[in-house]
Protein backbone atom coordinates (compact mmCIF):
# COMPACT_ATOMS: atom_id res chain seq x y z
CA UNK A 1 0.00 0.00 0.00
CA UNK A 2 1.40 3.46 -0.94
CA UNK A 3 1.37 6.01 1.08
CA UNK A 4 -0.28 9.23 -0.65
CA UNK A 5 0.35 12.96 -0.03
CA UNK A 6 -1.27 15.98 -1.46
CA UNK A 7 -0.05 18.75 -3.99
CA UNK A 8 -1.75 21.93 -4.97
CA UNK A 9 -2.76 22.38 -8.69
CA UNK A 10 -4.21 25.62 -9.81
CA UNK A 11 -7.11 25.40 -11.60
CA UNK A 12 -8.16 29.47 -12.86
CA UNK A 13 -9.37 30.47 -9.52
CA UNK A 14 -9.97 28.18 -7.42
CA UNK A 15 -7.42 25.35 -5.91
CA UNK A 16 -8.08 21.73 -5.73
CA UNK A 17 -5.85 19.00 -4.46
CA UNK A 18 -4.58 15.37 -6.24
CA UNK A 19 -3.26 12.79 -3.96
CA UNK A 20 0.81 12.52 -4.04
CA UNK A 21 3.57 10.04 -2.87
CA UNK A 22 5.87 11.32 0.09
CA UNK A 23 9.16 11.46 -2.28
CA UNK A 24 7.48 13.97 -4.29
CA UNK A 25 6.82 15.84 -1.43
CA UNK A 26 10.27 15.62 -0.25
CA UNK A 27 11.36 16.62 -3.70
CA UNK A 28 9.70 20.43 -3.51
CA UNK A 29 11.46 23.33 -2.08
CA UNK A 30 10.94 24.91 1.53
CA UNK A 31 9.49 28.07 -0.17
CA UNK A 32 6.94 25.51 -2.29
CA UNK A 33 5.93 23.86 0.89
CA UNK A 34 5.67 26.77 2.70
CA UNK A 35 3.24 28.23 -0.06
CA UNK A 36 1.17 25.18 0.11
CA UNK A 37 0.87 24.99 4.02
CA UNK A 38 -0.65 29.00 3.61
CA UNK A 39 -3.38 27.58 1.03
CA UNK A 40 -4.04 24.71 3.63
CA UNK A 41 -4.55 26.98 6.01
CA UNK A 42 -6.75 29.04 3.93
CA UNK A 43 -9.23 25.94 2.78
CA UNK A 44 -9.24 24.88 6.50
CA UNK A 45 -10.08 28.48 7.87
CA UNK A 46 -12.81 28.67 5.04
CA UNK A 47 -13.73 24.77 6.03
CA UNK A 48 -14.62 25.71 9.09
CA UNK A 49 -16.67 28.40 8.16
CA UNK A 50 -19.07 26.41 5.75
CA UNK A 51 -19.01 23.72 9.35
CA UNK A 52 -20.14 26.53 11.60
CA UNK A 53 -22.79 27.82 9.29
CA UNK A 54 -23.86 24.53 8.02
CA UNK A 55 -23.42 23.98 4.65
CA UNK A 56 -20.30 21.91 4.56
CA UNK A 57 -21.96 18.44 2.98
CA UNK A 58 -18.54 16.49 3.77
CA UNK A 59 -17.14 16.74 7.47
CA UNK A 60 -14.11 14.83 7.10
CA UNK A 61 -12.58 17.15 4.33
CA UNK A 62 -11.67 19.28 7.75
CA UNK A 63 -10.04 16.03 9.57
CA UNK A 64 -8.14 15.39 6.12
CA UNK A 65 -6.92 19.09 5.34
CA UNK A 66 -5.47 19.06 9.21
CA UNK A 67 -4.08 15.68 8.81
CA UNK A 68 -2.20 17.02 5.47
CA UNK A 69 -1.04 20.48 7.17
CA UNK A 70 0.77 18.28 9.21
CA UNK A 71 2.47 16.00 7.01
CA UNK A 72 3.71 19.00 5.26
CA UNK A 73 4.66 20.97 8.48
CA UNK A 74 6.73 17.90 9.24
CA UNK A 75 8.51 17.23 5.90
CA UNK A 76 9.51 21.14 6.28
CA UNK A 77 10.53 20.15 9.72
CA UNK A 78 12.68 18.03 8.30
CA UNK A 79 14.59 19.91 5.63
Amino acid sequence: MEDKKTMRISAGRSAYFIKMKTEDLRRKDKKELKKMVQELKKKLSDLRFKFSSNKLKNVKEICNSKKELARILTIINEI
